[in-house]
């Protein structure tokens, strides 16, 4: 929105410049002037709204921090740290959370056997998602089929973060995926809360 707002400024801008490039006045630089001033102003001014926005925002809502609960209050602290400051982490710390949630909702509702793989491993993120929308808790799935498949973005985005050291992520490719892993965690929370 920022950044639309600024170029269409940018654009009024230059079209309010060109009639008078044809002029023969000598009001002609003055007025590149002003405006080259005021497009310097715009552009600060996008910067600090950026920053206002990104201090502003709170990524995962109460809401989601009252379900997932006291467990989390580590990844929150952590997250509210590096948001908006480095996609990398955020996108390995929403990833992390998701498989911690993921991790407890299964664990309290006794598919702890289902959960380790042969090796004494913990299973990985996919298949403890596969696992949480097919059980059930007081009639619905862990996590919706649907919001399953929904989320594979994020997962990627935080597999690139941890495991391939030639990817930075940007935090401008974590916001289109917010909307799927807030309503993820919230699937997720509310059964872990059921199950308590």
């Amino acid at each position: 929105m920022v950044e639309s707002t600024v170029v269409a400024c940018n654009r009024r801008l230059r079209k309010w410049i060109e009639p008078s490039k044809t002029r023969a006045c000598g009001c002609n630089r003055d007025r590149l002037s002003a405006i080259e001033r005021l497009e310097f102003i715009c552009n600060d001014l996008e910067v600090l709204l950026e920053k206002a926005l990104s201090a502003s925002q709170e990524l995962l809502s109460p809401s989601i921090r009252t379900l997932l609960g006291q467990t989390f209050e580590t990844e929150f602290l952590d997250l509210e740290y590096v948001y908006g400051k480095s996609g990398t982490c955020t996108a390995f710390l929403l990833r992390k959370i998701l498989e911690k949630a993921a991790f407890i909702a299964l664990s309290k509702k006794g598919a702890g056997g289902e959960l380790n793989e042969g090796n004494g491993h913990i299973k990985g993120l996919d298949l403890l998602l596969d696992l949480a929308a097919k059980e059930q808790v007081k009639g619905h799935p862990i996590i919706m089929p649907k919001t399953r498949k929904a989320i594979h973005g994020i997962k990627f985005l935080g597999d690139s973060a941890a495991h391939n050291p030639l990817v930075i992520v940007d935090m401008h490719e974590i916001t289109p995926q917010l909307p799927y892993i807030t309503t993820a965690l919230k699937e997720i929370g509310i059964s872990i809360q059921e199950l308590s």
